[in-house]
């Protein structure tokens, strides 16, 4: 699997279609040494068993979205709920097992959302024997996912008949969790400390002690944006059928101020054009990918005035040199200001993200 998945993604990065014809032989062959493998329940029940599976499943996404498909519910992810369940208690106290589990947990968070669907019951069903089994729930990277998924549970349930009121009730308190996780991570040199406006981003960047730091304040930057903005819509569904029309048009007007800073903060962790504007690391072309998707998230959420969209321009093509020049279609279409941006951010994710959205 190991290898279908380097293919997918050379294929991928290059533009290259033949690679990922051998990497779907690659992943023939390890389909059929794990539907082998899961015949026997002492090979089912083995760490490479379950890897395997994961990796699966993370080949379908790249292999869908190379054919341009996104909306297909992955069917992995299921197996791997199902080899979950069977391995016991101790998979989540030992290090390798509770890693797969916090990994699986991130792919079918992102496979309901991308789908609009709630939560199975069989992943929370798993998810609650993995807590009464005493998992560390304390790491940031747990916390974050624990948001992750109540959040797409929200997303959900937002849609039916739970109140305006209940959804903004739920949303800020998953939006403070995230304030209070946002507090563990590495501190970085903010320019918004300076006499110069927020509202117009220097071209030199926030000064981040590296790109990991960089990537998860970003992360959490990304997923509080999604949360306000289920909060506007909240309010905007109760303007002039509420009673009191004064509280929604001052949480209408609060939720739109974090989130323009949320998005400043993103435009600000990266460079905009030019010889003295610059990270004081190296960002890969998988890494710059990363970036692409949080300058994404902020282009759709700023305002629209010619200075918001020159600076998120600016740091696009930043970005844009970064990347292979096969993926420079991508860019220009985001570079584009008559490009339409999915409703759904997350397809735009799996359609570009090669890393983990995590912490």
């Amino acid at each position: 699997m190991i290898s279908a998945l380097f293919m997918a993604t050379f294929s991928w990065l290059q533009g290259y279609p033949p690679a990922l014809y051998h990497a779907r032989n690659s992943y023939g062959s390890a389909l059929s040494l794990t539907r082998k493998a899961i015949q026997s329940r002492e090979e089912a029940l083995l760490d490479r068993t379950l890897f395997s599976v994961l990796l699966m499943s993370i080949f379908e996404r790249l292999a869908n979205v190379e054919q341009r498909g996104l909306c297909i519910r992955n069917g992995h992810l299921k197996g791997a709920i199902e080899l979950m369940a069977l391995r016991g208690n101790g998979q989540f106290t030992d290090n390798g097992g509770a890693k797969m589990f916090l990994h699986l947990t991130e792919l079918v968070v992102l496979d309901c959302l991308v789908n609009e669907v709630d939560i199975p019951f069989q992943y929370l069903a798993l998810r609650q024997q993995a807590l009464e089994a005493g998992a560390d729930t304390s790491s940031p990277r747990w916390r974050f996912l624990d948001v992750m998924v109540r959040y797409a549970q929200l997303e959900h349930t937002a849609k039916s008949s739970i109140s305006a009121e209940d959804v903004i009730h739920q949303a800020n308190a998953l939006d403070e969790d995230l304030d209070r996780l946002s507090n563990c991570l590495p501190s970085f040199f903010s320019r918004r400390q300076s006499p110069e406006p927020p509202s117009i981003p220097s071209a030199k960047p926030d000064i981040y002690p590296d790109y990991n730091t960089q990537r998860c304040w970003n992360n959490i930057r990304v997923l509080r944006i999604q949360l306000l903005k289920l909060i506007r819509e909240q309010y905007a569904r109760v303007l002039g059928n509420s009673a009191n029309d004064a509280w929604a048009m001052a949480g209408l007007h609060e939720s739109n101020r974090r989130v323009h800073s949320l998005a400043t903060d993103i435009c600000l962790s990266i460079p905009g054009t030019g010889a003295n504007s610059r990270l004081p690391y190296e960002v890969s072309n998988i890494q710059s990918v990363t970036l692409l998707f949080h300058l994404y998230v902020a282009k759709e959420v700023l305002a629209k005035p010619a200075q918001s969209r020159l600076y998120i321009h600016e740091r696009l093509q930043f970005v844009k040199e970064k990347q292979a020049p096969s993926q420079h279609k991508t860019l220009d279409y985001l570079l584009h200001d008559g490009y339409q941006m999915p409703r759904n951010t997350w397809k735009m994710w799996l359609s570009i993200g090669r890393e983990d959205f995590s912490i």
